[in-house]
């Protein structure tokens, strides 16, 4: 009798491990999720990464698939190591794509602006400068 229950049991638990391993492969981008400590490694050792890995970390990061501290050992190791511009410039384009792409109405064009700050130097130009820069015909963002 007991063999039988350890067989039920046995059963039973690859069967919650296959639908918990189902689940988490269902978080997984269309593209092949690459192996970010390999990522981390490669730049580590002060490899180019190539625009599909870029986009693979990009993509763990904003669904979540990939651990703060991960982010934090891949930045050092960009850091350190630094990127090429041709890195540079997919990793900022994969960044750009990640989030949600807003459009604006095109008669806007060459109208719309926004305000940005450095931070540290107080933020009292916001308030008066969005209503001088409408009463010129400009589009002010306000962030959303």
């Amino acid at each position: 009798m007991e063999s039988g229950f350890q067989d039920h049991l046995q059963s039973y638990r690859s069967s919650m491990a296959s639908l918990v391993l189902t689940d988490s492969f269902k978080k997984l981008p269309d593209q092949i999720m690459m192996s970010v400590p390999e990522l981390i490694r490669k730049k580590r050792d002060g490899e180019e990464l190539t625009d599909d890995e870029l986009h693979s970390f990009v993509t763990g990061v904003t669904d979540g698939t990939v651990q703060d501290c991960q982010v934090g050992a891949m930045l050092m190791a960009m850091y350190i190591r630094g990127m090429s511009n041709t890195e540079a410039a997919n990793l900022t384009r994969h960044m750009a794509q990640s989030g949600d792409l807003l459009t604006w109405d095109p008669l806007w064009k060459d109208l719309l602006v926004d305000k940005h700050s450095t931070g540290g130097v107080g933020d009292k130009v916001s308030l008066p400068l969005a209503p001088a820069l409408a009463a010129l015909g400009l589009k002010v963002e306000q962030g959303l």
